[in-house]
Protein backbone atom coordinates (compact mmCIF):
# COMPACT_ATOMS: atom_id res chain seq x y z
CA UNK A 1 0.00 0.00 0.00
CA UNK A 2 1.10 3.54 -0.65
CA UNK A 3 0.63 4.41 3.00
CA UNK A 4 3.87 2.55 3.75
CA UNK A 5 5.88 5.15 1.84
CA UNK A 6 7.13 8.47 3.12
CA UNK A 7 5.36 11.37 1.44
CA UNK A 8 6.75 14.87 1.49
CA UNK A 9 5.25 18.35 1.41
CA UNK A 10 6.79 20.65 -1.16
CA UNK A 11 5.45 23.73 0.60
CA UNK A 12 6.91 26.67 1.49
CA UNK A 13 0.25 25.31 24.27
CA UNK A 14 -3.21 23.93 23.87
CA UNK A 15 -5.04 21.31 26.04
CA UNK A 16 -4.21 17.65 25.51
CA UNK A 17 -6.07 16.04 22.63
CA UNK A 18 -9.04 13.85 23.34
CA UNK A 19 -10.98 11.60 21.03
CA UNK A 20 -14.69 11.77 20.28
CA UNK A 21 -17.15 13.86 18.32
CA UNK A 22 -16.91 17.63 18.31
CA UNK A 23 -18.55 20.51 16.47
CA UNK A 24 -16.42 22.13 13.79
CA UNK A 25 -16.11 25.90 14.05
CA UNK A 26 -16.75 26.23 10.31
CA UNK A 27 -19.23 23.41 9.80
CA UNK A 28 -21.69 23.17 12.73
CA UNK A 29 -22.20 19.41 12.51
CA UNK A 30 -20.76 16.72 14.73
CA UNK A 31 -17.66 15.24 13.14
CA UNK A 32 -15.23 12.61 14.32
CA UNK A 33 -11.69 13.98 14.55
CA UNK A 34 -8.29 12.33 14.55
CA UNK A 35 -6.59 11.47 17.83
CA UNK A 36 -3.13 13.06 18.10
CA UNK A 37 -0.43 11.40 20.19
CA UNK A 38 3.27 11.80 20.87
CA UNK A 39 5.79 9.16 19.75
CA UNK A 40 5.54 7.58 23.21
CA UNK A 41 1.77 7.24 22.87
CA UNK A 42 0.82 10.03 25.28
CA UNK A 43 -1.69 12.69 24.15
CA UNK A 44 -0.05 15.34 21.97
CA UNK A 45 -0.27 18.97 23.03
CA UNK A 46 -0.43 21.66 20.38
CA UNK A 47 -2.77 23.30 17.88
CA UNK A 48 -3.49 20.10 15.93
CA UNK A 49 -7.00 19.42 17.23
CA UNK A 50 -8.06 23.05 16.89
CA UNK A 51 -6.73 23.23 13.33
CA UNK A 52 -8.52 20.01 12.45
CA UNK A 53 -11.79 21.20 13.98
CA UNK A 54 -11.52 24.44 12.00
CA UNK A 55 -10.91 22.66 8.68
CA UNK A 56 -13.67 23.20 6.14
CA UNK A 57 -13.17 19.66 4.85
CA UNK A 58 -13.80 16.07 5.89
CA UNK A 59 -10.99 14.87 8.16
CA UNK A 60 -9.56 11.37 8.65
CA UNK A 61 -10.73 9.84 11.94
CA UNK A 62 -7.51 7.95 12.68
CA UNK A 63 -4.72 8.10 15.25
CA UNK A 64 -1.86 10.36 14.16
CA UNK A 65 1.51 10.52 15.88
CA UNK A 66 2.90 14.07 15.89
CA UNK A 67 6.62 13.80 15.22
CA UNK A 68 9.27 16.31 16.38
CA UNK A 69 11.35 18.63 14.24
CA UNK A 70 14.03 16.63 12.48
CA UNK A 71 11.66 13.80 11.58
CA UNK A 72 11.62 14.86 7.92
CA UNK A 73 14.67 15.03 5.64
CA UNK A 74 16.62 18.28 5.84
CA UNK A 75 14.92 21.18 4.11
CA UNK A 76 11.45 19.57 4.07
CA UNK A 77 8.70 21.48 5.88
CA UNK A 78 6.38 18.53 6.42
CA UNK A 79 6.07 14.81 5.85
CA UNK A 80 3.73 11.93 6.58
CA UNK A 81 4.12 8.17 6.91
CA UNK A 82 1.45 5.51 7.17
CA UNK A 83 1.18 2.67 9.70
CA UNK A 84 4.32 0.53 9.78
CA UNK A 85 3.59 -3.20 10.04
CA UNK A 86 7.19 -3.92 11.05
CA UNK A 87 7.02 -1.74 14.18
CA UNK A 88 7.91 -3.61 17.41
CA UNK A 89 4.97 -5.40 18.96
CA UNK A 90 3.25 -3.19 21.50
CA UNK A 91 5.13 -0.06 20.47
CA UNK A 92 2.96 2.73 21.94
CA UNK A 93 1.34 5.05 19.44
CA UNK A 94 3.34 3.78 16.48
CA UNK A 95 2.33 0.49 14.89
CA UNK A 96 -1.26 1.42 14.08
CA UNK A 97 -0.90 5.15 13.56
CA UNK A 98 0.05 7.65 10.92
CA UNK A 99 3.13 9.75 11.63
CA UNK A 100 3.11 13.45 10.74
CA UNK A 101 5.35 16.46 11.09
CA UNK A 102 4.40 19.97 9.90
CA UNK A 103 6.02 23.32 10.64
CA UNK A 104 2.91 25.44 9.99
CA UNK A 105 -0.87 25.30 9.74
CA UNK A 106 -0.77 25.27 5.93
CA UNK A 107 1.72 22.40 5.85
CA UNK A 108 -0.35 20.55 8.48
CA UNK A 109 -3.41 20.73 6.22
CA UNK A 110 -1.29 19.58 3.27
CA UNK A 111 -0.05 16.55 5.19
CA UNK A 112 -3.53 15.85 6.54
CA UNK A 113 -4.63 15.78 2.90
CA UNK A 114 -2.25 12.87 2.32
CA UNK A 115 -3.85 10.97 5.20
CA UNK A 116 -7.34 11.77 3.92
CA UNK A 117 -6.32 10.41 0.52
CA UNK A 118 -5.02 7.15 2.00
CA UNK A 119 -7.90 6.69 4.43
CA UNK A 120 -10.97 7.97 2.60
CA UNK A 121 -10.47 8.06 -1.18
CA UNK A 122 -11.13 5.04 -3.33
CA UNK A 123 -9.53 4.29 -6.67
CA UNK A 124 -12.75 5.37 -8.45
CA UNK A 125 -12.59 8.65 -6.49
CA UNK A 126 -9.01 9.22 -7.63
CA UNK A 127 -9.88 8.40 -11.23
CA UNK A 128 -12.83 10.81 -11.07
CA UNK A 129 -10.61 13.61 -9.78
CA UNK A 130 -8.03 12.99 -12.49
CA UNK A 131 -10.74 13.19 -15.16
CA UNK A 132 -12.27 16.29 -13.58
CA UNK A 133 -8.85 17.95 -13.51
CA UNK A 134 -8.30 16.76 -17.10
CA UNK A 135 -4.99 15.24 -16.08
CA UNK A 136 -3.40 12.12 -17.55
CA UNK A 137 -0.76 11.91 -14.81
CA UNK A 138 -0.58 8.81 -12.63
CA UNK A 139 -2.05 9.21 -9.17
CA UNK A 140 0.81 7.61 -7.23
CA UNK A 141 4.34 8.96 -7.14
CA UNK A 142 7.27 7.32 -8.87
CA UNK A 143 9.25 6.01 -5.89
CA UNK A 144 12.53 6.08 -7.81
CA UNK A 145 12.13 9.77 -8.64
CA UNK A 146 11.10 10.52 -5.05
CA UNK A 147 14.19 8.77 -3.67
CA UNK A 148 16.44 10.56 -6.16
CA UNK A 149 14.99 13.91 -5.14
CA UNK A 150 15.51 13.19 -1.46
CA UNK A 151 19.16 12.44 -2.11
CA UNK A 152 19.43 16.02 -3.36
CA UNK A 153 17.30 17.47 -0.56
CA UNK A 154 14.36 18.11 -2.91
CA UNK A 155 10.81 16.85 -2.38
CA UNK A 156 9.62 15.20 -5.60
CA UNK A 157 6.02 14.02 -6.01
CA UNK A 158 5.44 12.99 -9.60
CA UNK A 159 1.85 11.84 -9.16
CA UNK A 160 -1.48 13.48 -8.47
CA UNK A 161 -1.15 12.28 -4.89
CA UNK A 162 1.11 15.31 -4.50
CA UNK A 163 -1.50 17.65 -6.01
CA UNK A 164 -4.51 16.48 -4.01
CA UNK A 165 -3.07 17.70 -0.66
CA UNK A 166 -2.62 21.20 -2.14
CA UNK A 167 -6.31 21.23 -3.07
CA UNK A 168 -7.22 19.79 0.33
CA UNK A 169 -5.19 22.49 2.09
CA UNK A 170 -7.00 25.28 0.21
CA UNK A 171 -10.38 23.67 0.86
CA UNK A 172 -9.57 23.29 4.57
CA UNK A 173 -8.80 27.02 4.70
CA UNK A 174 -12.03 27.86 2.86
CA UNK A 175 -10.24 29.02 -0.30
CA UNK A 176 -12.09 28.28 -3.60
CA UNK A 177 -10.39 25.86 -5.98
CA UNK A 178 -12.29 26.81 -9.15
CA UNK A 179 -9.94 27.99 -11.92
CA UNK A 180 -6.99 27.14 -9.68
CA UNK A 181 -3.62 26.10 -11.07
CA UNK A 182 -1.31 23.86 -9.08
CA UNK A 183 2.22 23.99 -10.43
CA UNK A 184 5.58 23.05 -8.91
CA UNK A 185 8.12 25.68 -7.95
CA UNK A 186 10.77 23.39 -9.43
CA UNK A 187 9.78 22.01 -12.87
CA UNK A 188 9.34 18.25 -12.92
CA UNK A 189 8.79 17.81 -9.20
CA UNK A 190 4.99 17.65 -9.44
CA UNK A 191 2.36 17.50 -12.20
CA UNK A 192 0.79 20.81 -13.21
CA UNK A 193 -2.99 20.78 -12.82
CA UNK A 194 -5.56 23.41 -13.76
CA UNK A 195 -8.90 22.70 -12.10
CA UNK A 196 -11.02 24.64 -14.59
CA UNK A 197 -14.62 25.02 -13.46
CA UNK A 198 -14.57 21.83 -11.41
CA UNK A 199 -15.28 22.60 -7.74
CA UNK A 200 -12.91 20.26 -5.92
CA UNK A 201 -13.92 21.58 -2.50
CA UNK A 202 -17.63 21.02 -3.05
CA UNK A 203 -16.97 17.50 -4.30
CA UNK A 204 -14.73 16.74 -1.33
CA UNK A 205 -17.25 18.05 1.20
CA UNK A 206 -20.12 16.15 -0.39
CA UNK A 207 -18.01 13.00 -0.34
CA UNK A 208 -17.53 13.40 3.39
CA UNK A 209 -21.27 13.85 3.92
CA UNK A 210 -22.11 10.79 1.84
CA UNK A 211 -19.74 8.60 3.82
CA UNK A 212 -20.38 9.98 7.29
Amino acid sequence: MRRLLLTLAIMLALPAVASGRVVSMRNPTAVRLPVFVNPDGTPARGPWLRWTAEADTPVPAVTITIEPAGYCPAGISGCTRGPQPDAPAGAPGIAATYQLYADSRATFYYELGHVEDWVALTDPDRAYLARSWQSSADWWDNSTATAAGLSQGVAVETGLEGVFPYAYELCAEGVPTIEQTFAPAIPGTMPTVHTGRFNTCRWLRSLGQLRS
